[in-house]
């Protein structure tokens, strides 16, 4: 019992329509999908990018707009591949510069499911030429299989190169929706081949959540260099054995101090070097259980972290965490003059993030003045 909508399914969802379900929807919700409307912007992505994408979700676990559970039997393959293939990290611009299409971060709410539940699929997309290009966002979602939980699907580079393989949606476990904001339920018998009580059932599993951002209709499932990718995994537990993780709650940006308008642009003096701080609600570093191979458990504290992108400047001490105070949360953000910026002002995003697959963003606006 699976499924994908393109929105939260009420419980006269299908009943209304009954020979209009989706493809591989049924009834018995053995897996799906929904229709949604077409998401609009553009760009475009490539095989190498999609390769870089798995080996930083496996080895960042949750940095940098992916998230993976660690893995390093997957992660060292993927690491030689991007070796053979050229990877050198110094061909590739600043990470925290977004001056063309990019995908930030992927949230589900919650972020946590137990078997059965639903999930909200959603993603921060960053187009500078907005309006000007479609784009069209495919999601393919895996069900999780416990007797192969690592590897599925939704992270073979196989997919990647042919997603319009899927849009049949006559595989099974494998669910294809196009649209902005779908939602996926987990299978009600998702733990049922785990043994109670053992690491495995305590962990929970994951279902396998990739992001295919078109350029154009469709018809660009079949072309890797009209394509970005994002990945994305959502655990399902028992919530018994478990309290499901929430997304924590990004409350405030702050520059020098003072808080950024949320919608309205902030005026910022052009050329010069702002503080940027952010707020999250008091109960967004959640206590939390860690199951370890030994048997026991560990009573643990989330931390979160936040990603700094910016539409023009830098971030001159970004990666330079040794010069700041033990839980800052200041970065410095190098402004440009106005004359080099279109219009004159800059985008800011946040991206917090829990390390357990919660996150949470935020976008502000500055006017650059002389």
């Amino acid at each position: 019992m699976s499924a994908v909508h393109p929105h939260p399914p009420s419980p006269s969802h299908f009943a209304a329509n009954p020979d209009k379900e989706p493809s591989g929807f049924s009834a018995k919700r053995e897996g799906g999908i929904g229709s949604a409307d077409t998401g609009r912007s553009g760009s475009a992505g490539s095989p190498l990018a999609f390769r870089t994408l798995l080996f930083l979700a496996e080895m960042r676990g949750g940095r940098g707009g992916v998230r993976g559970a660690g893995r390093v039997g997957t992660s060292l393959p993927l690491l030689a591949l991007l070796v053979s293939c050229g990877w050198n990290s110094t061909s590739f611009e600043p990470v925290a510069l977004v001056d063309k299409l990019r995908v930030l971060a992927v949230r589900a709410e919650p972020p946590d499911v137990a078997p059965g539940g639903t999930t909200l699929l959603s993603a921060l997309v960053v187009d500078p030429d907005e309006g000007s290009r479609p784009l069209t966002r495919l999601w393919l979602v895996c069900d999780p299989d416990p007797a192969n939980p690592t590897l599925s699907a939704c992270s073979q580079f196989a997919t990647a190169r042919d997603p319009s393989q899927f849009l049949a949606g006559n595989v099974p476990g494998v669910h294809v929706v196009a649209g902005e904001r779908p939602t996926y339920s987990a299978p009600d018998d998702a733990l049922a081949a785990l043994r109670p009580g053992s690491l495995e059932y305590n962990r929970g599993v994951e279902a396998t959540v990739l992001l295919v951002l078109l350029q154009g209709d469709l018809s660009a499932a079949r072309d890797p260099s009209r394509m970005l990718f994002a990945i994305k995994r959502i655990r399902i537990l028992d919530p018994a054995v478990q309290a499901p993780n929430r997304n924590p709650v990004l409350e405030a940006v702050t520059m020098d101090g003072l808080p950024l308008a949320a919608v309205d642009e902030t005026q910022a003096v052009s050329g010069a070097t702002v503080s940027l701080a952010v707020s999250a609600s008091a109960d967004s570093a959640e206590p939390f259980v860690r199951f370890l191979p030994d048997g026991t458990r560990a009573d643990e504290t989330e931390s979160l972290v936040v990603s700094w992108y910016a539409s023009a400047g830098f971030y001159p001490d970004l990666y330079d965490r040794s010069s700041r105070a033990p839980g800052e949360k200041a970065v410095a953000l190098h402004l440009p003059a106005a004359a080099d910026v279109p219009a004159g002002s800059v985008a800011v995003w946040a991206v917090m993030r829990d390390a357990r697959g919660g996150v949470d963003w935020a976008r502000r606006g500055l006017r650059l003045a002389p």
